[in-house]
C-alpha cells in the first residue's frame, strides 16, 4: 500500500507500508499531530463507553488570561461570579486579575494533546500583557486558537498577529446592528470604531489570502435587541464576517428579567426565522440554539452526555479547574495539583458518573450548549436565580470500566479500518502504561495484539496484516 507524503499529513493515523527512521523517531513525539489524533480517538471511545476514569487528555483548554474589561455589559455575569467565588469585595472584582505567568506553564504539559486552546473568560483577553507570547507557546504544540473578544483592542498590528500565527476562530461579541442599541448594552464601548476594526480585519485577511481565522460575530439575544437580529446578519455579511452565532441571555439578576425571551417566546422564533432565511440568501454561516416550542422538544429529545466533562477544563486565573465557564464546582487547582493528577480526581470522576447516571448537576441541567433534553423551554434555563435546589448526587463505590469490543460484527460497524483499530488498541495500551515501547519486544507478546490478531488473519489481505506486524515492531518511542 503506497501512500503519498502530502496524504500523510493529512490523514494522520492511516497504516504507512513505509517509513523513514525520521518518520519512525517523531511519530509520536509531543510535537507529533499523531499523538493529539489518538488523544481524540481515544477520548471519544471513552466517551461513547461510559468511562469515569480516564486515559485520555483534555481535547480542550480554556484558559481565563484575566478577569479585566474595559467596558461593562449589562447581561455579563463577570462580577457576580468573582464574588461567588475567588474575591470577597466588589471593588477587587471590578479591578480584575491577570493569570500568573506560572499558572499558565502548568498546563503546558498537556498542550501536545489538546486540540483547541480558548484563550478567553470573564475578561477582555487582549488586555492581558503577554497575550502574544502565551499565543506563541500554544501555536508551537500546534494547537488551534479561539477567544472571544469586545472588539476595541483588534488594531491592525494585533490582527496581523492573529493572521500570521492562524488562529482558528475570533468571536467578536457585538449584540446589536445599530448604534442606539449597541450603547444601552455594551456600556463604554465605541461601536463605531467595534465595525471599523472587525471590517478592518476582513480586509487584512484577503490582502494576505488567509482563510484564517474565522470571523464570528455573537450576538445575546434579548428583548432590547431581538428585533435587530435580521439586521445583524446583514451587518455580519457588509463587514465580510464569516459566521454569526446567536445565544439567548442567561438572566442573573432580577433588574435583567424582563430582557429575557422566555417571556416574549413568539417574537424570538419571528425574528430568528427571519434571520435563518438572511444568512440562506446572504451565504452567510449562521447558528442558533433553537426556536421556544416544538422545534426545540424535536431538536433535543435524544438523551446525551456532555461531552465538556470528558475532554474539556477550564483554568482559572487563579489555577482553579472547572469542567467550563459555566459551572461553578471546582474540580482542583493548579496551585496543589498537577492538571493530570486533577483530570482524573474523585471530583472529576463524580461528575462524570453524575451523567452516567442521568443525575447531572443543576447548572448542567438547565446549560443551553446540552442536547440532552427539551431545554430551551424550560423557565431555569433563562431565569437562573429562579433554580430549583440538586438533589443529593449518591456516588457508587464502583467504577465503570471500558472494554473494547472484539467481535467482528461491531468492528465492522463502528471501525472502516480494521487496521486502524488495532492499531488503535495497541496505542491504547501504551498511552495506560505511559512508558517507552522497546523496538525489540514484539508485537505478539501485547496483549491488545492477542486480542486483533484472529480477526486480522481473517479479514485483512496478507500484506496489511504484514505491514501492520513490521510497523509496530519498528517503531521506537512513544510520548
Amino acid at each position: 500500500m503506497t501512500v503519498h507524503s502530502s496524504e500523510k499529513s493529512i490523514v494522520p493515523y492511516r497504516l504507512y507500508s513505509t517509513l523513514t527512521k525520521d518518520e519512525i523517531d517523531n511519530l509520536f513525539s509531543p510535537h507529533s499531530a499523531h499523538c493529539r489524533c489518538y488523544n481524540e480517538l481515544l477520548s471519544d471511545l471513552e466517551y461513547n463507553n461510559n468511562c469515569i476514569q480516564l486515559n485520555s487528555l483534555p481535547l480542550i483548554a480554556q484558559v481565563e488570561v484575566t478577569t479585566k474589561c474595559n467596558i461593562k455589559c449589562v447581561h455579563c455575569g463577570r462580577i457576580d461570579w468573582l464574588l461567588s467565588g475567588v474575591f470577597g469585595d466588589k471593588a477587587r472584582a471590578l479591578k480584575g486579575e491577570d493569570i500568573a505567568w506560572d499558572t499558565f506553564q502548568c498546563i503546558i504539559p498537556i498542550l501536545p494533546y489538546v486540540k483547541l486552546c480558548i484563550v478567553s473568560g470573564f475578561g477582555e483577553p487582549l488586555l492581558y500583557s503577554r497575550f502574544q507570547e502565551m499565543i506563541e507557546i500554544i501555536r508551537k504544540y500546534g494547537a488551534d486558537i479561539h477567544f472571544t473578544t469586545n472588539g476595541l483592542l483588534l488594531d491592525r498590528e494585533m490582527v496581523k498577529f492573529l493572521i500570521e500565527r492562524q488562529a482558528y476562530i475570533i468571536a467578536i461579541s457585538l449584540d446589536a446592528a445599530t448604534s442606539k442599541t449597541y450603547d444601552s448594552i455594551r456600556k463604554g464601548s465605541n461601536f463605531e470604531k467595534v465595525i471599523e476594526n472587525i471590517h478592518n480585519f476582513a480586509l487584512m485577511k484577503i490582502r494576505a489570502k488567509s482563510s484564517r481565522p474565522e470571523i464570528r460575530l455573537d450576538f445575546i439575544a434579548m428583548r432590547r435587541n431581538i428585533e435587530e437580529l435580521p439586521q445583524f446578519v446583514e451587518l455580519a455579511h457588509r463587514l465580510g464576517a464569516d459566521a454569526v452565532l446567536v445565544d439567548y441571555l442567561r438572566v442573573l439578576t432580577e433588574d435583567m428579567k424582563a430582557d429575557s425571551l422566555y417571556f416574549h417566546q413568539d417574537l424570538a422564533n419571528k425574528y430568528i426565522l427571519d434571520a435563518r432565511t438572511t444568512a440562506k440568501k446572504l451565504g452567510i454561516k449562521l447558528d442558533d440554539y433553537g426556536l421556544f416550542g416544538h422545534e426545540s422538544v424535536e431538536k433535543q429529545a435524544a438523551p446525551t452526555k456532555c461531552k465538556d466533562v470528558w475532554n474539556k477544563v477550564y483554568i482559572q486565573f487563579d489555577g482553579t479547574i472547572y469542567p467550563c465557564c459555566l459551572c461553578k464546582t471546582p474540580m482542583g487547582s493548579l496551585r496543589s495539583h498537577s492538571i493530570v493528577e486533577i483530570w482524573n480526581n474523585q471530583a472529576y470522576q463524580d461528575l462524570r458518573y453524575s451523567f452516567v447516571a442521568g443525575n447531572p448537576p443543576d447548572h448542567c441541567k438547565y446549560c443551553l450548549f446540552s442536547s440532552s433534553r427539551d431545554i430551551i423551554n424550560k423557565r431555569g434555563t433563562h431565569i437562573g436565580f429562579e433554580r430549583e435546589p440538586q438533589k443529593e448526587l449518591i456516588i457508587p463505590q464502583s467504577n465503570i470500566k471500558f472494554v473494547p469490543p472484539t467481535d467482528e460484527d461491531t468492528l465492522r460497524k463502528e471501525y472502516n479500518n480494521l487496521v486502524d483499530y488495532a492499531k488503535y488498541l495497541e496505542v491504547y495500551k501504551l498511552i495506560c502504561n505511559k512508558k517507552p515501547v522497546e523496538s525489540s519486544k514484539p508485537l505478539e507478546d501485547t496483549s491488545a495484539w492477542q486480542i486483533t490478531k484472529p480477526l486480522l488473519q481473517k479479514l485483512l489481505p496478507t500484506s496489511y496484516y504484514d505491514s501492520l506486524r513490521k510497523w509496530y515492531h519498528t517503531f521506537k518511542t512513544h510520548f
